[in-house]
């Protein structure tokens, strides 16, 4: 009796001593050449409603002088906003990609960065590619990139082709 309690103690300390291990995920960025475009970009009719009621301003050929970032003028938010929905071929990382760009151009692209954005209870591992496209995965658990410094205004690492360290670790 003695020894089937040592031996259950013995395995409860094993389970909690293991358990962070079985936690952990890792995650890499995905091949970008392999993703999807799911949503369709929108018409130039679209874009020009979006600027009117977003920004409360209809002429798309002057400058707002009261308006501030995207909605400054047209151009500006029609480079921001003329975008689609594209998803990784897991169906983890997903993001909102130029529709200015030819979709075999966007999928040529080479990853650039790995980078996180911790935000109140959820954290967002980000990977940028030439162009300055981004997938995104969503995620409850805290990450961290290995040999991360602050570029910009996330943390995060540069990439090379093959680099083994270009991942997050979350636990």
């Amino acid at each position: 009796m003695f020894s089937r309690i040592r031996c259950a103690f013995f395995c409860l300390i094993l389970l909690f001593v293991t358990q962070p291990a079985w936690a952990m995920s890792v995650y890499t960025c995905p091949d970008i050449s392999k993703s999807a475009k799911v949503g369709g970009c929108p018409s130039d009719d679209e874009l020009k409603r979006m600027f009117s009621n977003i920004c409360g301003w209809q002429d798309t050929e002057k400058e707002n002088p009261h308006a501030e970032g995207i909605c400054k003028n047209y151009s500006l938010f029609k480079k921001a906003k003329n975008t689609a929905l594209w998803e990784s071929a897991d169906g983890k990382y997903d993001g909102y990609l130029s529709c200015d760009k030819k979709e075999n151009e966007i999928k040529a692209s080479k990853l650039v960065k790995i980078s996180t954005a911790p935000k109140p209870e959820l954290y967002r591992v980000i990977c940028t590619y030439e162009g300055g496209s981004e997938l995104v995965l969503r995620t409850f658990e805290a990450c961290e990139i290995p040999g991360a410094k602050l570029l910009g205004r996330y943390i995060g690492r540069m990439c090379e082709a093959g680099d083994k360290d270009c991942k997050a670790v979350c636990r």
